[in-house]
């Protein structure tokens, strides 16, 4: 029989429409740039040669800084910064003592008109205007939250390099192996503070010699270990103690000479203000008595990890004496 033919029958499936695209649309062209003029960088300004102590670096009756540089200029607001919130907590007059917010302002007034090292007056003096009154606070009643061991030290590391382009500030703040870290102490156990403050000093006299070394150790002596007592056992303000350190960083005069000026200007800054020469808190000696006794007694007043660190700051520096002749303060 006939075969029947195969018819194949395919379905197409409809093509699809084409797809419209939408061109981008054309960046316009660049403006035209005006010529790039290159503007010369301002020439340094002149230095004053007052203010260049590069060849006087450890020589410590040298400024090490002048007033209008900008390390014044910053380490000045960081002290009035920190004075400001001192005052402003209410404890200068009421838990410090009138006499010692007095001698503040007397102890600034012979330091302005004194002969002192600009390095020195940015920590002591005018410059820092709260010093005497929250170191006062600090050996009294361990109260450190306004003791910035910044303001001190950064300026006596001065003695160790006052070149603008190396020299430690508040933002350089340790990066050679000649300078020490310097650290923000407010609010530091007291102990910390004065084991701190003690190495610090010790980082710079290690690099002075002769009789530079010789007149910082005298330095150290009244205010690391004289003060304390004046402070702790005779409950005066350390302003005295500051002075006689302070004597032997004149710049004009010999230290024994200066001291007596220092004392007379104290004392009439004093009587100016009505001040009571003997005024004392409670406690207070009215006359001199031995070294031991006032070892013994002082031991008797402060916690025993101070006292020792105290003892340790006498004994250091009297090996480091050289000849020089330290008393210890046994009374007025």
């Amino acid at each position: 029989a006939p075969v029947a033919p195969i018819v194949i029958t395919t379905t197409l499936a409809p093509t699809p429409a084409p797809t419209r695209t939408t061109a981008a649309p054309s960046l316009p062209a660049p403006a035209p740039q005006p010529p790039q003029v290159l503007v010369p960088e301002p020439a340094p300004a002149p230095v004053d040669p007052r203010c260049m102590f590069g060849d006087k670096q450890g020589q410590v009756l040298e400024d090490q800084v002048c007033v209008t540089d900008k390390f014044w200029k910053d380490m000045a607001e960081l002290a009035r910064q920190n004075c400001d919130s001192y005052y402003k907590s209410g404890r200068a007059g009421w838990i410090v003592p009138e006499y010692v917010v007095r001698d503040q302002a007397c102890l600034n007034k012979v330091i302005k008109e004194g002969d002192i090292p600009n390095y020195i007056r940015l920590f002591i003096g005018t410059a820092n205007p709260c010093y005497l009154e929250t170191t006062w606070d600090s050996l009294r009643y361990g109260f450190t939250r306004f003791v910035d061991l910044r303001q001190e030290h950064i300026a006596l590391q001065l003695l160790k390099d006052s070149d603008p382009g190396t020299r430690l500030d508040l933002v350089r703040k340790s990066n050679t192996t000649r300078r020490a870290w310097v650290p923000d102490t407010r609010g530091w156990l007291r102990p910390a503070v004065a084991w701190a403050d003690f190495v610090l000093y010790l980082n710079v006299v290690s690099e002075l010699e002769g009789s530079d070394r010789v007149r910082f150790v005298g330095f150290m002596w009244e205010h690391l270990v004289n003060q304390v007592v004046e402070v702790v056992r005779f409950g005066f303000s350390g302003a005295g103690s500051l002075l006689r350190g302070l004597a032997y960083l004149n710049q004009e005069e010999e230290p024994f000479e200066v001291m007596e000026d220092y004392a007379e200007g104290l004392w009439e800054c004093r009587s100016g203000m009505l001040f009571i020469s003997d005024q004392r808190p409670e406690g207070g000696a009215a006359q001199r008595e031995s070294e031991e006794e006032t070892v013994r007694t002082l031991k008797a007043r402060m916690p025993a990890k101070e006292f020792m660190q105290w003892l340790m700051r006498k004994q250091h520096l009297q090996s480091m004496a050289e000849g020089l002749n330290l008393r210890l303060f046994t009374g007025p």
